[in-house]
Order: C-alpha cells, then structure tokens, then sequence
C-alpha cells in the first residue's frame, strides 16, 4: 500500500475490505437461521430479513467509502504534501489509518443515517490532515461519538457554536452569557424546549457540553472544547 498517496491506499483498503466479510451481522444471520429451524413457518420471512441485512451492509460500506474518496480527492494534493513531509505523518497512514478504516466501516455497516455514514467519512479525512497529532486512540472516540449522536444532536450542537461565535463577535458579555443566549438561540430545526433540554443532557454525557446555570426555566449549555473538536471532525471539508 503507497504511503504517500491516500486515495490509493483508501481504495486498497475498499478492495480488502470487499475480501471479508464483517461478524457484526453474522450474529444477526445465526439468530435468524436458528428461529427458522425451530419455527419454519417463520423461514420465508426471516429470509427476507437476511437479504435485507445483506443490501445494507453492502450500501452502507459503499456509501463511507465512496464519500471518503471524494473528500480525499478534492484535498489529495494538500494531504499528500502533509503524509509526505515527515517519516511521522507516514507511519500514521501506513501502520494506523488501516485500522481506522476498518472500525469506521464496522460502524457504517449497524447505522440507518446517511448523514452519520459521511460524518464517519468527514472524521477519517479529518484524521489524515492531522495525522499523528491525536492519535488513532482520540479519532476512534470520535467515531464512537459518531454512532451515538443523531442528525438531531449534532446540528443542535453545531448550531450552538455558530451562534456562540456570531453573538461573541456582537455582545459585550461573559462567555457564560453569550453560551445561555446561544443555546437558547441557536438555529437548529429543533424548537421544542423539552427536546432541546434532553439533547444538552445526550451531549453532555459525551463531555460535549457542559449545563449552565440560568435563571429562566429552559436548561442552556456551553459547547466545551470537547464539543468544538468533535464539530472540527465531522464538518465536511469545503
């Protein structure tokens, strides 16, 4: 595999990938293979089930794959000249992007969400432009986290930030302030008060965002420097 050129190596790693064949399913498949046998009546559709596991697997492994070649593509030349610069940033792409790779397409293969496949897609091409510098230990979290939030959260909390840093650039108040306003705020397609409280509390479980102390009776939050590196990870390269 070139160490020096990412979207070959990512097409390697689609190849092989292609060659094997994920476990996560198979216990789903074995489930379903044993309640045929003890309820044959049940076979037919329980086959239909099988097929269905089969299709998306497959779609959902194509769909990171192909969204990770067309991020690396249109930034190959930058990302090229960074893997190339020293022996450090090769060795990441070589010995530990494989393996980020594989988990991120484990991943791909259990979720519903296109939306959460390309934030899969968005932290590996992130991972390669920092190469080294978190390490692959911080970029599996960041796919962890990726699996738990939903669309919902993650606009919610990228709306939060948007705000924050527009009302900072505007309003001459604390940054505990200007987060309650940006919280309260923020643009994100989610305008019930209960739905947005219960996504604070989702995404401060990850350490995303801390709860603030407000007088009103709508909770706020303040997007921690968790938050805003997990936001750098899954925002899509322009």
């Amino acid at each position: 595999m070139p160490a020096d050129d990412p979207l070959s190596s990512i097409q390697y790693l689609n190849e092989r990938e292609e060659r094997s064949r994920s476990p996560l399913w198979q216990y789903a498949k074995d489930a379903i293979a044993l309640i045929g046998a003890v309820v044959p009546a049940a076979g037919m559709f329980l086959g239909a089930i099988e097929n269905s596991l089969d299709r998306r697997e497959a779609a959902n492994r194509a769909e990171l794959i192909s969204t990770l070649v067309d991020e690396v593509q249109r930034h190959a030349k930058a990302l090229a000249s960074f893997l190339a610069a020293n022996e450090a940033n090769a060795h990441f792409l070589r010995d530990e992007f494989p393996g980020l790779v594989v988990e991120a397409v484990r991943r791909a293969e259990t979720v519903r969400s296109t939306e959460r496949i390309h934030r899969f897609a968005s932290i590996l091409r992130h991972s390669l432009e920092l190469g080294p510098t978190d390490g692959a230990d911080y970029v599996e979290e960041m796919l962890r986290i990726a699996v738990e939030l939903s669309d919902a959260d993650v606009r919610m909390l990228d709306a939060a930030q948007t705000e924050f840093d527009r009302q900072r650039a505007e309003t001459p108040a604390s940054e505990n302030q200007i987060a309650t306003i940006a919280w309260l705020q923020a643009r994100s397609g989610v305008t019930d008060s209960d739905e947005r409280a219960s996504i604070g509390a989702k995404l401060q479980s990850f350490g995303l965002v801390s709860r603030l102390q407000t007088n009103g009776p709508n909770p706020a939050y303040k997007v921690l420097r968790r938050g805003k590196r997990f936001l750098e990870y899954v925002r899509t390269a322009e």
